[in-house]
C-alpha cells in the first residue's frame, strides 16, 4: 500500500494509506504528549484513521480507540512511523 498525503493545514496531514484515511497532528520535535510508539515520545499528538464509515484507530494524547484486527493494526502502524 503507498501513503498519500492529500492535505496539510498547519501541523494537521490529510491522506489515504490503500483504503484507510487519516488525520495527523504531528509537530517537528517529539513531546512529552506525542504518541509513544517504538523509541519512546513521538511527534503525533492527535490521530484519527478510518476504514470505509468504521474509526480503525483514535488517538488524542492517549489512545481512544484501536482495532484489535492485526491489518488495522499494521496500517495504523505505518501511518504512525510516517509522521512520528
Amino acid at each position: 500500500m503507498e501513503l498519500k498525503v492529500t492535505k496539510t493545514e498547519g501541523n494537521w496531514t490529510f491522506g489515504t494509506y490503500g483504503d484507510y484515511r487519516f488525520e495527523v497532528k504531528h509537530f517537528a520535535e517529539p513531546s512529552d504528549f506525542g504518541l509513544d510508539f517504538d523509541e519512546g515520545p513521538g511527534r503525533i499528538s492527535k490521530l484519527w484513521v478510518t476504514r470505509g464509515f468504521t474509526t480503525i484507530c483514535s488517538y488524542d494524547r492517549g489512545w481512544d480507540v484501536l482495532s484489535r484486527f492485526d491489518e488495522d493494526q499494521d496500517a495504523c502502524a505505518e501511518i504512525i512511523r510516517a509522521f512520528n
